[in-house]
């Protein structure tokens, strides 16, 4: 599903309900409209502020099973779509408001559930201080050779997710890259069709756990959360207008690829490796302001249940001269599982990566001397 702007059409005055199985479209005021209208005859003079078009429940259906047994962890969109944050929700359903307009001030109470929130991740990263990570430089050689014994990766992710789950914050969310593969674009939470290609990271990998294998692998392949730093194609303060990606979907392209490849640049060709993406249009609810600063609040978190940070740099929007940009590659440097990363232009990645990174030391790396994957 996507949100377009109204375009200038109108109804004909029996309108087209045989349009609708195929194209989905409803008008936001009178709950039923032809293909391509901005209003019904009841409302078509005051068009709606947006025409939502979601794919049929059919194609839902058909589509769905493509991603195998990741779809019943899929997330539960619990969020009323909503333009103006401070309207109450609706009583069932998925709506979206076009009536008032929010002043841009915070509901009352955010601020101290940030702060109360923000106390609970710096405690959880002083626990952090003294454990022993997964990827440490010692570890390495072990885990490149065909013998490796990678069956501790995901019990360590799952640690993390549900340290992050348990502070009280928004759960983490990932997709894999099969949905987006299926898709074709990056889906948005809290859309209740592209929640349906979301996972709740944390059932994800409790079952993964019980059907890995002796090494880790399920169908043949590790696990691997991947951090993915961005900056918008198309940011606007308007969530209606706002999209990270363009509009050929060169982002959800490239993830899809470099799932489906499943290289690494460290361990391949030996291992290949099963990625899920957390991303913020899918990870954050862009619409709800207490939902949007309490998932600001779990960021460090959230990367630190990440095996990898990929930094995007599009040749359309630059990663560099962003400062929030710069903040998730430190945070990524600082917090990721693994002691490297990946930097990728508009064209990655667009062939299988083999290992040509090896440790150079048995010392574990630091935050500082962490460096991109080649």
């Amino acid at each position: 599903g996507i949100l377009v702007q109204p375009l200038d059409f109108e109804c004909t005055e029996a309108g087209d309900p045989a349009a609708r199985p195929s194209m989905g479209v409803t008008c936001t005021k009178c709950q039923g409209c032809c293909a391509g209208c901005s209003g019904c005859r009841m409302c078509k003079n005051e068009p709606p502020e947006q025409v939502w078009l979601s794919n049929s429940q059919e194609e839902i259906a058909r589509q769905l099973p493509k991603i195998g047994w990741y779809a019943a962890h899929s997330v539960t969109a619990d969020t009323t779509w909503c333009r103006d944050p401070l309207v109450p929700a609706a009583s069932a359903g998925h709506t979206m408001s076009v009536t008032g307009a929010s002043d841009g001030q915070d509901p009352p109470g955010i601020a101290a559930e940030v702060e109360g929130l923000q106390a609970k991740v710096q405690a959880l990263f002083a626990g952090y201080a003294d454990s022993v990570p997964f990827l440490s430089a010692e570890q390495l050689p072990e885990l490149m050779k065909p013998e490796g014994d990678w069956s501790g990766l995901a019990p360590y992710i799952l640690a993390r997710v549900k340290a992050c789950n348990a502070l009280g914050g928004p759960r983490m969310q990932v997709v894999p890259w099969k949905a987006l593969e299926v898709l074709g674009h990056l889906p948005q939470y809290p859309d209740p069709e592209d929640s349906r290609f979301i996972l709740d990271a944390e059932r994800l990998l409790e079952e993964w756990v019980a059907r890995q294998d002796e090494q880790g692998r399920v169908g043949g392949r590790i696990i691997c959360f991947s951090f993915f730093s961005h900056r918008w194609e198309r940011p606007s303060m308007d969530p209606t207008l706002a999209h990270p990606d363009d509009a050929e979907h060169k982002k959800a392209k490239a993830l899809t690829t470099y799932g489906r490849l499943g290289t690494c640049s460290i361990f391949s060709p030996t291992w290949t490796f099963e990625y899920f993406f957390w991303i913020d249009y899918a990870g954050v609810n862009q619409w709800n302001p207490r939902e949007k600063a309490l998932a600001i609040t779990m960021l460090s978190a959230w990367v630190s249940a990440c095996v990898e940070i990929i930094m995007y740099n599009s040749s359309t929007a630059d990663y560099e001269p962003r400062a929030w940009t710069r903040v998730e590659r430190m945070l990524g440097f600082t917090y990721c599982i693994s002691p490297s990363s990946s930097t990728w232009t508009t064209t990655t990645p667009t062939r299988p990566l083999t290992s040509t990174l090896r440790p150079r030391s048995t010392r574990a790396p630091s935050a500082s001397t962490r460096a991109p994957a080649l």
